[in-house]
């Protein structure tokens, strides 16, 4: 099983690359094929052997001889990785929070890693990913609720998406009306609704208030350590992302006793 969905997840990971790169670029993720983004020479099918054709090539293009980002076979790693972790904790925790499905929960691990990448590379979340993952959490909330005879389910998440984009939204509206700046962006909001749509209201509290703490942290030790300052931009989707599939694998309660541990120690 290990292997299986190593090898799916290196599949996966180089075609999150592909979105990756093309949609903060507005290219189309279907056409032309894979090029090579110095010399823009199609690059051969023997070429796009994840992880292996980069250690074959030695990072280089095979035409130009320009360097191949090494974040291509990383990223294929790490959504294999994603993926195997998903298939173990499927196995050994009965609190899986998305209908205790491994292809369902390796779908919305892969979207939040592309989002949270596209984020710290560009500083933004496009719209085009967040709508794709709505429509695919709606499909996946539809078919489990007539699996399980439990359009609750279907309702459930149908609502948590909307407050999960509001509720940022409001907050947002407030603060700039304290201290006339924005301080999220808004495809932050968009985000915390596609959260809402896959994971549920109490699941997406969790992820709201872990997401905050995590946020925090980081600035906090970024400005201590001054490397970031007060008017810095940061990317917030890993936050998001990184709570969302700590509640997804761990489910929220697991999270609120880390939080009154926390709380009772301190």
């Amino acid at each position: 099983m290990i292997l299986i969905l190593f090898i799916f997840g290196l599949a996966f990971g180089s075609f999150s690359n592909v979105i990756i790169y093309r949609v903060p670029r507005n290219i189309s993720i279907i056409k032309p094929n894979s090029f090579c983004t110095k010399c823009n020479r199609e690059i051969k099918w023997i070429h796009k052997i994840p992880i292996i054709s980069w250690i074959l090539l030695k990072g280089k293009c095979s035409y130009c001889q320009s360097k191949i980002s090494y974040l291509y076979p990383l990223n294929e790693f790490l959504v294999s990785l994603i993926f195997i972790i998903n298939g173990l904790s499927l196995g050994l925790n009965e609190n899986i929070n998305i209908g205790n499905n491994l292809i369902s929960l390796s779908i919305f691990s892969l979207l939040i890693y592309i989002i949270a990448i596209i984020d710290i590379q560009n500083l933004i979340i496009p719209n085009r990913v967040i709508v794709l993952g709505t429509c695919l959490a709606f499909l996946n909330s539809i078919t489990i609720s007539i699996l399980k005879n439990d359009y609750y389910y279907l309702l459930n998440r149908l609502f948590s998406g909307i407050l999960g984009f509001l509720s940022l939204e409001i907050i947002i509206f407030i603060l700039f009306l304290i201290t006339s700046k924005y301080a999220f962006g808004s495809g932050d909001s968009k985000f915390y609704g596609l959260v809402g749509f896959w994971l549920g209201f109490n699941n997406l509290f969790a992820v709201f208030v872990l997401s905050i703490y995590l946020g925090g942290i980081f600035s906090l030790v970024g400005i201590l350590l001054n490397k970031l300052n007060r008017k810095d931009k940061i990317p917030f989707a890993p936050f998001i992302s990184l709570s969302a599939y700590f509640v997804a694998l761990f489910g929220s309660e697991k999270i609120w006793n880390l939080f009154s541990r926390l709380y009772i120690s301190s």
